[in-house]
């Protein structure tokens, strides 16, 4: 039940955070949050890349995906930035995107490898920090 709790909190939070960030840039941005349940296989990009033309912001949890695949997976959305944190291709891994079109730069800031990725939003002389986190999910991680 604790696990539960945290969880809660910790969604509560991001959607803190999110209007945060919407509230900084002063303009209208959509944002999404996901758990890919593992993107490693390309059948899944497909799906993935539907939602994306509506947003404008995208953290992705439990990405799967490894260096070797960024590649290929970034080549269908051109028109984004990534950041990614890799795990390895059977377990974690965290990425942000945004949409170029937004005026928004991109910088990596910090990560815990394929756990926790953060990076700083900065537009019109404001900075936003954005996290983006895959918690672990039972006491022996």
């Amino acid at each position: 039940m604790g696990n539960r709790k945290c969880l809660v909190c910790l969604l509560r939070s991001w959607l803190s955070i999110l209007n945060m960030i919407v509230k900084a840039f002063c303009i209208a941005l959509m944002v999404i949050i996901l758990n890919a349940n593992g993107l490693h296989n390309s059948s899944k990009w497909s799906n993935f890349w539907q939602e994306i033309p509506k947003n404008d912001i995208i953290c992705v949890q439990e990405t799967h995906l490894t260096p070797d695949q960024e590649y290929s997976f970034k080549i269908n959305a051109q028109s984004y930035d990534f950041i990614f944190s890799h795990g390895t291709s059977n377990l974690v891994g965290v990425f942000i995107t945004v949409r170029r079109n937004t005026g928004v730069i991109v910088v990596k800031s910090g990560e815990i490898p394929g756990r926790l990725l953060s990076v700083d939003l900065s537009s019109d002389n404001v900075t936003t920090h954005v996290i983006n986190i895959y918690a672990l999910n039972n006491a022996a991680q």
